[in-house]
């Protein structure tokens, strides 16, 4: 691709490149509807474009979320969706934490976007 200017004229290297669609956006947010054994976890994700599935990680330590929820596909929009996970069996009075997983699914390597680790606490067994 030759440039003139008042100096004189030159050609320059040509470069190729390739674009990249953005990751799905994820956003945690509170957890609701908490009981002393269940609790309902959300939060948000937008696919950008990609076909995108979803699901929470969740756990009684922040550094290990060992448990987690189905995986639900949600499309490949660019809308903000609210995602939530109903679960179970948890002990009273005591702290969760947890995070939603946006998973790019038609793309190699397979890409996770985390959102960030939230906590809630479950309530006291008043029957117990």
């Amino acid at each position: 691709f030759p440039v003139t200017n008042s100096v004189g004229a030159t050609t320059g290297n040509t470069l190729t490149f390739t674009t990249t669609t953005p990751l799905p956006a994820v956003t945690t947010t509170n957890a609701s509807y908490v009981t002393a054994y269940t609790a309902s976890l959300n939060g948000y994700v937008t696919p950008n474009g990609i076909d995108t599935s979803v699901y929470f990680e969740w756990g009684d330590r922040s550094d290990l979320l060992a448990l987690s929820s189905s995986n639900q596909p949600i499309g490949n929009g660019t809308n903000s969706l609210l995602n939530w996970a109903s679960i179970g069996s948890l002990a009273p009075d005591s702290t969760y934490f947890f995070r939603i997983v946006a998973v790019t699914t038609n793309s190699s390597p397979t890409n996770k976007t985390y959102g960030a680790t939230l906590s809630f606490k479950t309530d006291l067994d008043l029957m117990a």
